[in-house]
C-alpha cells in the first residue's frame, strides 16, 4: 500500500484544523468523522507530540499537535510519501516531516 499524504489547499499545504482550545481525542476523532476528507474511510488517529510546539510568528505564536491519521484506503488526491520532499512547506511543517523521519 502507497502512503500518502493529503494535499490541502492550492500549496499542498498539510491539513490544519485551529481550535481556540486544545482539543481532545475524543472531540479530535468525532470531527473526523464528518470531515469531508476522510468520512467514508475507517481510520486510526494518534498524537504525534504531547508537548506542543510553540511555532513563533511576527504576528501570532502556534500553539502546535500533530496528529497522525492513518487509512486503510489510498487517497486518490494525495502525494505520495517519497514525494514529499520536493514540495515547499513553512518550517514548522519541514521540522515535523524530519521529527518524523518520512
Amino acid at each position: 500500500m502507497a502512503k500518502t499524504i493529503i494535499p490541502f489547499g492550492p500549496q499542498h499545504q498539510f491539513p490544519l484544523l485551529e481550535t481556540e482550545k486544545e482539543i481532545t481525542f475524543k472531540k479530535l476523532e468525532k470531527l473526523l468523522k464528518d470531515h469531508d476528507l476522510v468520512k467514508d474511510f475507517d481510520f486510526e488517529l494518534s498524537l504525534f507530540n504531547e508537548e506542543v510546539v510553540v511555532h513563533k510568528l511576527s504576528h501570532q505564536h502556534l500553539y502546535t499537535k500533530f496528529w497522525i491519521l492513518t487509512l486503510n484506503n489510498v487517497l486518490e488526491e494525495g502525494v505520495a510519501i517519497k514525494d514529499i520532499h520536493h514540495y515547499p512547506v513553512p518550517i514548522l511543517i519541514e521540522n515535523f516531516i524530519k521529527a518524523f523521519n518520512f
